[in-house]
């Protein structure tokens, strides 16, 4: 755990099996977690979708999180949560953890590029399940500023899931799901109920033009299926890009 830890260097250690957290940082500006194994968490089985458990979460901070594998928590592989300011994500594997890939709460200024996001999500239990309100490989839940480009995202329990929510407010004021960017990104949704989209419940209605979808490449198991939702509304393929959504993305059906 990194507590007013700042500029610290967590570099090629092996974190695993550990009662509740891997790696925690919580008011460290500029720390740099990079070429880690961290896998196994929460072995005591804390309650994976929302509580601090799995393999890394940061609160208050900022810095980079990269070249990482991240596998097999626990709970959420890697949790920005809470007025976390210009965090990078970048260049990971995160793989089969129990809960969310990536996630990004409450938070602002964030990137998250490079990584390679797979079999997310399938965890079972008190707050898991399926639909985009659960989240997914990677997941934005009321925050500003963030980018999500160059990730490939597979087999997941959903692919991209941007969610708005009334959450109060923080350190800049009042938290808002604005200013999302995903672009560049391979998403692929082959199996069950996988989606990508945003959710937004009626407190927190999003402004026209604040989640960009662009040029990203979509595999679908078919190109009739309805593996995208926008505010609660399924759509196909064709639906996506008719609701104004990626128009210049690719969809291929494996």
């Amino acid at each position: 755990m990194l507590v007013k830890a700042n500029s610290t260097k967590v570099d090629k250690n092996l974190i695993h099996h550990n009662g509740q957290l891997g790696l925690g940082q919580y008011s460290s500006a500029a720390a740099a977690v990079t070429r880690n194994v961290i896998s196994s968490n929460n072995t005591d089985g804390f309650w994976i979708a929302d509580w601090e458990s799995g393999g890394i979460k940061s609160t208050r901070s900022s810095g980079t999180v990269s070249g990482n594998v991240i596998k097999s928590n626990l709970g959420i592989g890697m949790w920005a949560d809470v007025a976390d300011d210009g965090r990078v994500i970048s260049d990971n594997q995160i793989v089969g953890n129990a809960a969310d890939g990536i996630r990004y709460e409450i938070s602002r200024n964030g990137t998250i590029e490079g990584n390679t996001v797979t079999g997310n999500g399938f965890g079972t239990g008190r707050g898991s399940g399926t639909s985009l309100w659960d989240g997914g490989g990677i997941n934005v839940n009321t925050s500003t500023g963030v980018t999500i480009k160059g990730n490939r995202v597979s087999g997941n329990v959903n692919g991209v899931t941007i969610q708005s929510r009334t959450r109060g407010s923080g350190p800049w004021g009042t938290y808002l799901l604005r200013d999302i960017q995903v672009s560049g990104n391979t998403i692929e949704m082959t199996g069950g109920t996988q989606a990508t989209g945003m959710v937004q419940n009626s407190g927190a209605t999003v402004p026209a033009g604040e989640v960009v979808f662009s040029g990203n490449k979509y595999v679908l198991d078919d190109l009739g299926t309805q593996r995208f939702a926008r505010f609660g509304t399924k759509l196909t393929a064709a639906g996506w890009q008719d609701a104004g959504l990626d128009t210049i993305g690719s969809f291929l059906a494996n």
